[in-house]
């Protein structure tokens, strides 16, 4: 063995580190301990039962109707990636949101 070691051995070194960690970790249970009882508990919001229309509707409105003349689409995007000699192109998987109006 080295000097150091015998060193730390004889002066019980590592027993002192040992029991300064045990201190300190019954300190830091002895806080959170403390932090959980001055936390108010969560209270989980109750959702309502519902297996209908008619009781959507009644517990959450009915929805509104769309805007006269305004009409928007969700169309796939046409673009298409890549082609080279190495590597086949590939199609987006993108969409694109299409906001319009209705003229009927």
């Amino acid at each position: 063995m080295s000097d150091e070691v015998k060193k730390i051995e004889s002066n019980n070194a590592l027993k002192k580190l040992t029991q300064q960690i045990k201190r300190f970790q019954k300190e830091i249970d002895q806080v959170n301990s403390e932090i959980n009882v001055q936390q108010p508990k969560a209270r989980v919001p109750v959702t309502p039962n519902v297996s209908s229309f008619q009781q959507w509707f009644s517990t959450y409105g009915n929805p509104k109707p769309s805007p006269h003349g305004f009409l928007s689409t969700v169309q796939s995007d046409p673009k298409i990636y890549g082609g080279t000699v190495h590597h086949s192109g590939f199609r987006t998987q993108a969409k694109m949101l299409r906001k319009g109006r209705l003229t009927r």
